[in-house]
């Protein structure tokens, strides 16, 4: 039997997230975020052999993550 995970991804979640936090100022201590960095990671490594999709995947991330 498959038991489904209760996923409550919305965008404000997300910023809350990533917002400053002064009890815990370390973001890049936490699971989320070394999940992130290995997600992108692999992509980054999955397009070593173009320079230019490398390029645009590098920034449409970023621009992703000022939204």
């Amino acid at each position: 039997m498959i038991h489904s995970l209760p996923l409550d991804l919305s965008l404000e979640r997300l910023r809350a997230l990533f917002a400053y936090q002064p009890e815990s100022p370390m973001l890049f201590s936490t699971g989320l975020f070394f999940f992130l960095f290995i997600a992108f990671y692999i992509g980054y490594r999955a397009l070593r052999h173009t320079t230019t999709a490398r390029i645009l995947y590098v920034v449409l991330l970023f621009a992703l993550f000022l939204l």
